[in-house]
């Protein structure tokens, strides 16, 4: 694939290097993931409802950049931030 899109997925996802590592194996050479998810920022408070029983991983935005070696970082609203790998 040349892109593998992925909101509201990966906060749910137990083994979330095994699902990132899933995906890499799944692109094309110069493919991208891109991940939708709420994720722990400096410069937001995240919303109440992002904090449920359901999300496994809240992640904080650096770390979790860092991690994996994102591209890029938007914001659509708090709470659905937007990582580029």
């Amino acid at each position: 694939f040349d892109t593998i899109i992925a909101m509201d997925v990966f906060e749910h996802v137990e083994d979330s290097e095994r699902f990132i590592e899933g995906c890499k194996k799944l692109l094309k050479k110069d493919g991208v993931i891109i991940l939708m998810l709420p994720l722990l920022c400096d410069d937001v408070e995240l919303p109440p409802q992002h904090f449920m029983p359901e999300h496994i991983h809240i992640f904080k935005k650096d770390y979790l950049m860092q991690k994996l070696g994102a591209k890029q970082f938007d914001r659509w609203t708090p709470g659905h931030e937007i990582i580029v790998i």
